[in-house]
């Protein structure tokens, strides 16, 4: 919840904005909660597995694209814009970890929106893109972390929507301690559909 609330504010994330939430994951549903409760008059999530964005509408999300459905960038593309009636998303949130997802965002912005990119933390990848697109006031930032006096914010955040919202979810699958090499094959995305949101070992 700290990172993904840290993106929204360096995207200056404000009353009213429409924002976009690449990935369902458990990062996702906290930047779905933290974007309605900070006044995002639209919340749209992109994920390819169906539980994981019927979860994300119980999170608040007022629209959801499955990527298999749409499963091109350019039909992805289209549906934000028409979500957004035109214009496009003010924030875009890229919290799956694919750099391709750079580009594709940067299409789903306004004029003057902001592309915050948080998942992609393996370092090497690269992707290209074409810079005339920046030209009408649409903004990269990269978010690491948060900072400590965030806390209280959060905890508050936490306490006033424990009986709201369905935190109780987050965990989908829990594993035993001496599983923990099976539970590691079995919550990787990067190579196969999992329809683990997070995994817990429990001792």
């Amino acid at each position: 919840m700290g990172t993904v609330t840290t993106g929204l504010e360096r995207a200056n994330m404000s009353h009213g904005q429409s924002v976009v939430i690449m990935g369902a994951g458990g990062l996702g549903l906290h930047a779905t909660a933290m974007a309605k409760e900070r006044g995002a008059d639209r919340v749209i999530v992109l994920d390819r597995l169906e539980n994981r964005l019927a979860l994300a509408e119980e999170f608040g999300a007022d629209d959801t694209i499955n990527i298999e459905e749409f499963n091109t960038p350019e039909t992805r593309v289209r549906r934000v814009r028409e979500l957004t009636r035109g214009r496009g998303a003010d924030v875009v949130m890229e919290l799956v970890g694919r750099a391709d997802l750079l580009k594709e965002g940067i299409d789903m912005l306004s004029n003057g929106g902001t592309f915050v990119e948080i998942g992609d933390i393996v370092r090497g990848q690269e992707v290209s893109i074409d810079p005339s697109k920046l030209l009408q006031g649409k903004n990269i930032v990269g978010s690491l972390m948060y900072r400590p006096s965030l806390l209280p914010e959060l905890l508050d955040f936490l306490v006033r929507n424990q009986d709201k919202l369905p935190f109780d979810k987050l965990v989908s699958h829990t594993f035993p301690l001496a599983d923990v090499n099976e539970a590691f094959e079995a919550a990787e995305w990067s190579q196969r559909q999992t329809e683990i949101t997070r995994a817990m070992l429990v001792p």
